[in-house]
């Protein structure tokens, strides 16, 4: 008995070490695949009309915008009262034309970006 639950506690262990190594290759070739593309524009940045909307009436003036946008897009709006300034874009052409970090870190929401697509023809993609 006791030397079957010795086999059954080493099966279980090696099977999870096979899960968590398959996981582990899994993610790697996820991250090969993620690898940043650099990009090089084809007109000037100021014609490129890329760069996040802050929708004041759902932003919670968290600032986790502004501490996460490198390029200093956002900053924070006039206060009110006594709750925490509204976030706002106050540098567009510092956003990165085809950079969507932002907008999943807003935890209200308020963040929205124009559609990908329409700014493809804007960039080329080099090695």
């Amino acid at each position: 008995m006791h030397l079957q639950r010795l086999l059954f506690r080493q099966q279980q262990s090696l099977s999870l070490e096979i899960k968590n190594y398959c996981i582990e290759k899994i993610f790697m070739k996820t991250d090969d695949l993620n690898k940043k593309k650099k990009l090089r524009l084809l007109v000037d940045r100021k014609e490129i009309a890329w760069f996040p909307v802050v929708d004041a009436s759902v932003c919670n003036g968290c600032g986790d915008c502004e501490i996460f946008c490198k390029p200093g897009v956002f900053t924070p709006g006039k206060q009110e009262g006594v709750q925490r300034p509204k976030m706002t874009v106050s540098n567009p052409d510092n956003c990165i034309v085809l950079c969507t970090r932002c907008q999943p870190r807003c935890t209200a929401g308020a963040i929205t970006l124009p559609r990908p697509e329409d700014f493809e023809r804007f960039v080329e993609y080099v090695a």
